[in-house]
């Protein structure tokens, strides 16, 4: 029996774990339920998909997604590396 591999495309700039590392614990369940309802979709794992990258946003959407962070004053959002405060 042959497995097969994960073998989704991760595009780094379509990620906002940047972003999404720099809300503080305590807000990251509204944050993703603003995100989750910005982006039309139901499930974690569809959040999970788009937070690493693996879904690439309509154009529609990034507005939208930048528009959640901005309301957490947050606006280096895009790419798959946590956001650094020290550089």
């Amino acid at each position: 029996m042959e497995t097969k591999k994960n073998t989704k495309k991760v595009v780094p700039e379509s990620s906002f774990n940047k972003g999404w590392s720099q809300i503080p614990p305590c807000h990251r369940d509204k944050a993703c339920e603003m995100l989750m309802k910005v982006l039309n979709i139901g499930t974690k794992s569809q959040f999970y998909a788009r937070l690493r990258g693996e879904v690439e946003p309509k154009k529609s959407q990034v507005a939208a997604i930048e528009a959640v962070f901005a309301r957490f004053d947050i606006s280096e959002i895009w790419g798959l590396e946590p956001f650094n405060s020290n550089l």
